[in-house]
């Protein structure tokens, strides 16, 4: 999504004075992150750059605000759509809780159908089917795991041995 946004094709793409305003957001809050997070957040010219970790910063985090104003209301609602279902699956007390899974599962699905109608069907690569599949994946380690998250099969500790 951010790609798209920031060097995408034009409805989709966001005008220079938008893409500078998440940016400067971006840079302005790198020192009010507490140190927790692994990465400060960098400036979207450096996108492509971009780790796992501050992309997930930027989808949990930051981009609530970044993106108020900025997307229109339409795509901001499936902005926070996407955030509100992976916050679900990242706390130990929600992703543990069925209702709650079934919740995520079905804010995953309303994502993905009503990407499809504001951006492009053809948007929909591997990558966002596979959204509808995190509560699977949810659902299958859960047993095996106290207190299970996505985190829990999360590639991220690895992310900087690459």
């Amino acid at each position: 999504m951010l790609l798209t946004w920031y060097d995408g094709v034009t409805p989709f793409k966001l005008s220079r004075q938008l893409i500078q305003k998440v940016s400067d957001f971006m840079f302005n809050n790198r020192l009010n992150l507490p140190l927790e997070f692994a990465r400060k957040p960098r400036e979207l010219k450096y996108l492509l750059r971009w780790k796992g970790v501050e992309y997930r910063t930027f989808l949990l985090y930051l981009g609530v605000v970044a993106l108020k104003g900025v997307l229109d209301d339409k795509k901001y609602n499936n902005f926070l759509t996407l955030n509100v279902a992976m916050s679900i699956l990242l706390n130990p007390k929600t992703c543990n809780n069925e209702e709650m899974r079934e919740y995520a599962r079905s804010l995953l699905q309303h994502f993905v159908q009503t990407f499809m109608i504001l951006y492009n069907e053809s948007f929909i690569t591997q990558h966002f089917h596979g959204l509808i599949h995190l509560v699977d994946d949810a659902e299958h380690f859960a047993p095996m795991i106290d207190a299970f998250t996505l985190d829990s099969i999360s590639a991220f500790p690895f992310e900087n041995c690459l």
